[in-house]
């Protein structure tokens, strides 16, 4: 999504600029409209933060600054899954080829 890509280039260049805190990795908001981010900002895995440069750094500042913080959304179950549906539909789709072994079934 364009706007993703966007909210993480500026939240980068925003830590660059006061003091060169790399945020790789730190999913620390959502631009737009909620409903795609709220089973995220539920979860705890999420902060809603706006668009506004002030918000923007006090909600970074605040997640880098306060390891409780981090450790907390880090922590948090993802709402999304494990993170490993693209090897499992590669893995299937192979299968379906006649390329693999049919894969496990999983359970979430």
């Amino acid at each position: 999504m364009a706007a993703e890509a966007v909210a993480r280039q500026y939240l980068a260049r925003e830590a660059e600029e006061e003091g060169g805190v790399d945020t790789a990795g730190i999913a620390v908001g959502g631009v737009g409209s909620p409903g795609p981010v709220a089973e995220g900002v539920e979860a705890g895995v999420l902060k809603l933060i706006g668009n506004e440069p002030g918000g923007v750094r006090t909600a970074l500042a605040e997640v880098l600054e306060r390891p409780d913080v981090l450790d907390g959304m880090r922590d948090a179950p993802s709402p999304y899954g494990d993170g490993r549906a693209g090897v499992r539909v590669a893995q299937a789709a192979a299968w379906r080829l006649g390329l693999a072994e049919r894969p496990e079934d999983w359970v979430p």
